[in-house]
């Protein structure tokens, strides 16, 4: 886990506009990757059970296999969009921490 540690410049801004910028930043990265990470494991999911209709074909009904197919296909979509969007914050937080007085700071430091 990784911890940001911010110092404010005295001479910072009245409304604080950088540093909401900065964790609205933060934030959207956090979400998207534990978004990422539960549509990652629904793929997993839908992938055991389209394993199972081709392994025993005769055990899965076929509505379900269809199903399957359909939502594997919807939420992989859904997962590279995801990756785009977590990356393109990424970029934006990386950009708000370079250049102010923000340090990440890991549990093995500490």
């Amino acid at each position: 886990m990784s911890l940001l540690e911010i110092q404010l410049p005295p001479e910072r801004d009245r409304d604080n506009r950088k540093l909401h910028e900065l964790l609205e930043a933060v934030r959207q990265v956090e979400r998207l990757g534990a978004l990422r990470a539960l549509a990652i494991h629904t793929l997993a999911f839908l992938g055991a059970i389209l394993w199972i209709g081709v392994a025993f074909p005769g055990h899965l009904p076929e509505t379900l296999g269809r199903s399957a197919v359909a939502l594997f296909a919807a939420v992989a979509l859904a997962t590279v969009v995801l990756v785009i969007r977590e990356r393109y914050w990424h970029h934006v937080q990386e950009r708000y921490i370079d250049g102010r007085d923000v340090r990440v700071v890991d549990d093995r430091e500490r």
